[in-house]
């Protein structure tokens, strides 16, 4: 007989032996996903990949004088995103280092931002930025404004990403929703 389904957010109505295959198909799919080794090196390097766009776009609105946390969900779900494709999949692993790496790279836009703010403010190289940088780094006041913007930064990400870190590793991972409705 004919059924009305749930499949992964969509109504959709099928014969009970073709609900019955996409379940079967979505299995198969999810064991091949299961069966699959993540390649770790490579996704560690898919994560700073995809991570270093985030750290153009820190560095372009740190720029222009904002700090948004839509650049930290960037960051996230590229890390994420380039893990996977680099890794061939994204598992709790490549999850965990993904985030890590992102935490990592916004600290390095932060720091690239300032340096750029340096180089573009005053007539010294890349050299001098760094030593300018550290230097002003030791002021308790610029400390303070760098840990609140960081601390911004971070919890901008962490709101603005929960919900895409579900929704990728799920993706990831082919965990769908499949049931028969009434």
């Amino acid at each position: 007989g004919l059924g009305v389904y749930n499949i992964n957010g969509r109504v959709e109505a099928m014969c009970t032996s073709c609900f019955g295959q996409v379940q079967v198909n979505l299995q198969q799919a999810q064991a091949a996903i299961k069966q699959k080794k993540a390649n770790i090196p490579g996704g560690i390097l898919g994560a700073f990949l995809g991570s270093l766009v985030g750290v153009a776009l820190w560095i372009a609105l740190y720029q222009m004088g904002y700090i948004a946390g839509i650049v930290g969900l960037v960051y996230t779900f590229l890390a994420m995103k380039g893990y996977q494709k680099f890794g061939g999949k994204l598992d709790k692993t490549g999850l965990i280092l993904s985030l890590v790496i992102a935490a990592v790279m916004l600290f390095v836009g932060e720091m690239a931002a300032l340096l750029v703010t340096i180089a573009s403010s005053f007539p010294v190289d890349f050299g001098q930025a760094m030593q300018l940088l550290g230097y002003l780094l030791q002021d308790g006041e610029i400390q303070s404004t760098v840990i609140g913007e960081l601390a911004m930064g971070y919890f901008f990400a962490a709101l603005a990403s929960v919900s895409t870190i579900i929704s990728v590793y799920r993706e990831a991972n082919l965990k769908h929703e499949v049931r028969r409705l009434g």
